[in-house]
């Protein structure tokens, strides 16, 4: 919507109307109070033709010249009044009229181009801020994904919006990194199981746990656990039980616990930690010819006394567990 300003000729009909209805005023009341004395004179005419009056025609003539020129009189001036209020309310109707001409003339000329201007300025304010904060955002995203802190990365890319210019490819960069990373593990731990190197195995197999979920990982321990306990049997038969034997078999049995073979290894683990001249119960070296430490012998003597199978009731103990 465009306002014009009002010009010269604007509203010059209803002017000249209000300039009517102020001018006629007078006139009515004049015109109407005129009736009124004319309408009295023809009423009291009778009366007045034989010039004599009695005191009840006196009386009858005051009575009507009241009515008569009262009522006319009124009716004059409350018409005068009314051409008057008409014309004074034309007058606030043009006022009021060129004030929001005026008004709207004003808002579209100066305040709509100074608020536009302002709302510009805000909106760079704010875009650049929020640029900067961004990119750095971006930044350090990129930082930790080159540095290989996988946890790191996903904090901060939660910190971003999807909407983001940057999310989208930030998500591609990182599953791309975890991929690359993944494939190098899966690599390595076949060259290790092809080099029999045990403990590379389970280093690489921790390391995909943080790649792998669901049936993949299963996958996976099923496959290294299979191969960990073959690993462990074969040196066990072949008399090379070591403390790093013993020790690999504990890692396994913990990460695989659930698994037949986890479960398979830490039943095993007593009988070698015997042959690797450690103790079955804790895992310490051992002093020759003894069968476990002094804390376990402790502890083995404090429990009660188990039965010999097929003694006779009554009979002594030995007070060793078979």
């Amino acid at each position: 919507m465009s306002f014009e300003r009002p010009g010269p000729s604007r509203y010059q009909s209803l002017r000249a109307s209000r300039l009517t209805f102020a001018r006629a005023a007078p006139l009515v009341r004049f015109g109407l109070f005129s009736v009124g004395v004319s309408v009295f004179l023809d009423q009291v005419r009778p009366l007045v033709s034989d010039g004599q009056f009695t005191w009840g025609e006196r009386r009858l003539m005051g009575i009507v010249a009241v009515v008569t020129l009262g009522g006319f009189g009124l009716a004059a001036w409350l018409a005068g009044q009314l051409l008057k209020t008409i014309a004074e309310l034309i007058e606030v109707v043009i006022d009021g009229a060129e004030a929001v001409v005026e008004t709207g003339h004003l808002v579209e000329t100066q305040m709509v181009p100074i608020l536009s201007r302002a709302a510009a300025a805000l909106e760079r304010l704010a875009e650049a801020p929020a640029a900067d904060g961004l990119d750095r955002a971006a930044s350090a995203v990129r930082r930790v994904i080159l540095e290989g802190k996988w946890g790191r990365a996903e904090q901060l890319m939660q910190a971003l919006s999807p909407r983001d210019p940057e999310f989208a490819s930030l998500a591609a960069e990182l599953a791309r990194a975890k991929q690359v990373e993944a494939d190098d593990l899966q690599g390595r731990l076949s060259a290790a199981r092809a080099a029999d190197d045990a403990g590379k195995v389970m280093d690489c197999r921790d390391a995909l746990t943080r790649h792998l979920r669901g049936e993949p990982l299963h996958d996976l321990d099923r496959r290294v656990a299979r191969w960990v306990a073959d690993h462990v049997q074969k040196r066990a038969k072949a008399g090379n039980t070591t403390p790093a034997l013993v020790a690999l078999a504990s890692r396994a049995a913990e990460s695989f616990g659930d698994s037949a073979e986890g479960i398979a290894l830490h039943d095993a683990i007593p009988a070698l930690r015997r042959r690797a001249g450690l103790c079955p119960g804790c895992g310490v070296p051992l002093r020759a010819n003894a069968d476990a430490c002094p804390d376990c012998r402790a502890d083995q003597a404090g429990s009660p006394p188990r039965p010999i199978p097929g003694a006779k009731p009554g009979a002594p103990s030995t007070g060793r567990t078979p």
